[in-house]
């Protein structure tokens, strides 16, 4: 699932997120990085002369929210907030609810 996306100049820079935790990068069309992640990793990669790191922060306990950073050859370029899918938020709710119920029936 696309959760952002951030152009600079002419470049397209798409972050994508999986229920299971699976980050993509997409540059200009192409997969550059892919990472399993739960709280977030660093995405490093390097197009022509350019190195680049997208650093992806999940913060659950603020505004349940993916702090996305891009660094191009060490100099920050995008820092922003990325709303957490609902979708993804209810699917994480059902399963913990799922889990706690299980547990609870299991010491009973």
């Amino acid at each position: 699932m696309k959760y952002g996306e951030i152009e600079i100049n002419q470049d397209k820079i798409e972050f994508h997120n999986s229920l299971l935790g699976i980050e993509k990068i997409i540059y200009n069309g192409k997969e550059v990085s892919k990472k399993i992640s739960c709280l977030g990793t660093t995405h490093k990669f390097k197009i022509g002369h350019d190195n680049f790191k997208v650093i992806s922060r999940c913060q659950l306990f603020c505004w349940n929210k993916i702090k996305l950073t891009i660094v191009r050859n060490n100099e920050k370029i995008y820092e922003g907030n990325i709303p957490i899918s609902t979708t993804h938020k209810m699917i994480w709710f059902a399963i913990g609810l799922f889990i706690g119920m299980l547990l609870l029936r299991i010491n009973f």
